[in-house]
C-alpha cells in the first residue's frame, strides 16, 4: 500500500509540474502519478516508461502488451474489440504524432465502438 498526501509539485503559475487534471477537473492522473514517483522515490526517477509497466506495478494485476506496428488495423481494431465488456483498463501510445494523438503520451481508452458510414 502506498499512501500520499495532496501535496503536489506546482510551477510559478500553480499548475502542476508534470501530470495535470483533465479539463472536467479530474485529478486521479495527478495522484496516481504521484503513488508512482512514491514507489520510485520521487519524481526525478520517472522518466518516460510504458503505461504497461506502472499499471503492473500499482496493481500488482497481471497485463497483456501489444506491440501494434506490427499489426494490420483490421488486426488491431479485433485486439481492441476483444476487450469490450470485459472491464480491462486499456491505455495506448505512439512514438510520434499521429492521427491526431501526441506521440510519447499514453492514451486511456474508456470504450470500444464501431461507427459505420451511410456505405455500411
Amino acid at each position: 500500500m502506498i499512501t500520499i498526501d495532496d501535496r503536489l509539485p506546482v510551477s510559478d503559475s500553480l499548475t502542476p509540474v508534470n501530470a495535470r487534471p483533465s479539463n472536467q477537473g479530474a485529478w486521479w492522473l495527478v495522484l496516481l502519478e504521484k503513488a508512482f514517483a512514491k514507489l520510485n522515490l520521487n519524481y526525478a526517477n520517472l522518466d518516460g516508461g510504458m503505461s504497461y509497466e506502472a499499471m503492473r506495478a500499482l496493481t500488482g494485476q497481471p497485463v497483456v502488451h501489444y506491440i501494434t506496428s506490427t499489426q494490420t488495423e483490421p488486426e488491431i481494431w479485433q485486439t481492441i474489440s476483444l476487450t469490450k465488456g470485459q472491464h480491462f483498463v486499456m491505455t495506448a501510445s505512439c512514438l510520434k504524432d499521429q492521427s491526431g494523438l501526441l506521440g510519447g503520451h499514453a492514451y486511456t481508452l474508456l470504450d470500444v465502438i464501431e461507427l459505420k458510414g451511410q456505405d455500411g
